[in-house]
């Protein structure tokens, strides 16, 4: 199958989105199939968080910039639309007016949206966007949806729309032969802000006994309160996705506190294919998270800090039972099944 995957790279913000896409492009490839990646580059503010050549560097498939121009009613469309007849199927995720009206109108071929742009499931769409999601999702031949509750975004639904919940396929390391940090350590990966738990973070930071360590990841707009903390918390700030891997490898607990997610985490995805076990608020985009009895539900702080001891002497008891427990939660990923083939039969071949 020749598939054209359109996206966006947000260089300010290479979040979730991003790495799904990068993810998923990466294992149609290593499925067979001939995928060309095209990246609608932009960076807010003229902050940048990644380069194109960080992108080009983790994605396994030919890579084509494809430069845009911002119009009056158009606000995203391509200067050089592609030649859509040399691939059979084109998936976008780049939820823009002009850029989705390019499609519709060029394309001949079947044509998939991802529904993975925050904006377009916030309930108070402006004018531009419902328009997006009442005109132009619709004339699309397949509708991909995170889950359930994205239906209700729209007037109508049949059953072109079709929900696939992201979980990660892999690669997934070998726990038993991996060194761990000498210290019990938690890990926290997302954006330092308030819709995702950050408040919790810190009151977590100011509270944990002083043999757990807390490695905070990520940047955004409350980064600076990030300051005067404890000797046994450290900011590490923005890391690559290889220093993110290595870390999560060494952790021993996931923290995940927030409040607000557009779609699956991959966040979860990645903290789950390392074996850690994740203390969680519960919000619709983490109810998988219930399947896995290592993973905790915390609705305050006070769960939080509790799991983390609790966790903390399970592991000082017996550091090999603790491994093992990992081992467990791994496995029962790796269970659920080849994330990219579902999206072949489930998206691709609807």
């Amino acid at each position: 199958m020749k598939i054209l995957f359109n996206t966006v790279n947000s260089l300010r913000y290479y979040g979730g989105a991003e790495k799904w896409a990068i993810s998923t492009i990466n294992g149609l490839t290593e499925h067979g199939h001939s995928v060309e990646a095209v990246y609608l580059s932009f960076v807010p503010n003229g902050i940048e968080r990644v380069s194109d050549e960080y992108i080009r560097s983790v994605l396994r498939s030919p890579y084509n910039e494809v430069r845009f121009r911002r119009g009056k009613f158009t606000p995203l469309q391509m200067d050089d639309p592609p030649n859509y007849d040399k691939y059979d199927v084109v998936y976008t995720m780049a939820g823009y007016y002009g850029f989705l009206k390019q499609i519709i109108e060029h394309a001949s071929i079947k044509k998939i949206f991802g529904l993975h742009d925050p904006a377009l499931q916030n309930p108070k769409l402006n004018r531009l966007q419902r328009m997006i999601i009442d005109k132009l999702v619709p004339k699309f031949d397949v509708v991909h949806l995170q889950d359930q509750s994205q239906k209700n975004i729209f007037k109508n639904v049949d059953n072109r729309f079709r929900v696939l919940q992201t979980w990660y396929y892999g690669p997934y390391p070998d726990l038993k032969t991996s060194h761990s940090f000498d210290r019990f350590t938690i890990v926290f990966a997302g954006r330092h802000e308030t819709d995702k738990g950050f408040d919790t973070l810190m009151q977590i930071a100011k509270k944990i006994p002083d043999n757990v360590d807390l490695i905070i990841l990520g940047t955004g707009t409350r980064t600076e309160e990030l300051q005067n903390l404890n000797n046994n918390v450290k900011n590490l700030g923005f890391v690559s996705d290889f220093e993110l891997s290595d870390i999560l490898k060494k952790s021993h607990v996931m923290l995940y506190p927030s409040y607000s997610e557009s779609t699956t985490s991959m966040t979860l995805n990645d903290g789950l294919i390392n074996g850690l076990p994740i203390l969680f608020r519960p919000i619709p985009q983490n109810t998988d998270l219930l399947n896995y009895p290592e993973c905790k539900k915390c609705e305050k702080t006070e769960d939080f800090l509790d799991s983390i001891i609790n966790l903390r002497d399970k592991w000082e008891s017996d550091p090999n039972e603790y491994l093992e427990l990992r081992i467990s939660l791994q496995n029962r990923l790796k269970n659920k099944g080849d994330y990219v083939q579902a999206f072949i039969d489930t998206i691709l071949k609807a």
